[in-house]
């Protein structure tokens, strides 16, 4: 039987995330358009391609599956139609809007049952704790609009990715069989 090897299968996305947000914070502040997309876009449709594809991430459901597969779908609409929602985009019900779902980081104050919004230079309340947790969080696009995304939504999906990358090495653990594959030499 052979084992996937996680640090292996998560060396890339790790490469990827640790570089991303300075590369693309200083992309932001040095150009206002892009004529075409990065490679490392194309890493959203690998992700996808692999939770599908391995029966081990199946097996072990993927409760970040939805995530990928809007992520990836905005992927699409960015390399197939320059960013702007066309139908075939729209997964909804009406098929009139494309939706990103992710996961980010909250900081927060909790006391007993009260939970406050940490925000920067505000104090919270008096005995509370500063907590770290998350939040599921969805960006609308409507049919016809453009992908455009502020830099809070671009940290909010980078935030997804660092979950996503979590969420796969967990499922991985330390040493994961793969189903159907043959004895190791």
């Amino acid at each position: 039987m052979s084992t996937l090897d996680r640090n292996y299968v998560l060396a890339p996305s790790h490469h990827l995330l640790t570089n991303c947000q300075s590369n693309v914070l200083m992309g932001l502040r040095l150009i206002e358009k892009l004529d075409e997309f990065p490679a490392q876009l194309f890493t959203f449709r690998t992700i996808h391609r692999e939770l599908k594809q391995n029966a081990t991430l199946q097996h072990r459901k993927n409760c970040l599956q939805d995530h990928v597969t809007s992520l990836n779908n905005a992927r699409n609409c960015m390399a197939h139609t320059n960013g702007v929602v066309t139908q075939q985009h729209c997964k909804n019900p009406d098929h009139d809007k494309l939706t990103i779902q992710g996961r980010r980081f909250k900081l927060f104050f909790k006391r007993d049952d009260l939970e406050v919004a940490a925000v920067v230079g505000k104090a919270g309340p008096e005995n509370a704790a500063l907590m770290l947790g998350a939040e599921d969080f969805q960006i609308e696009f409507a049919l016809g609009q453009g992908i455009e995304l502020s830099l809070k939504q671009f940290l909010d999906i980078l935030n997804t990715c660092v979950f996503v990358r979590a969420d796969i090495d967990l499922k991985l653990g330390t040493e994961t069989p793969l189903e159907g594959a043959g004895e190791s030499p």
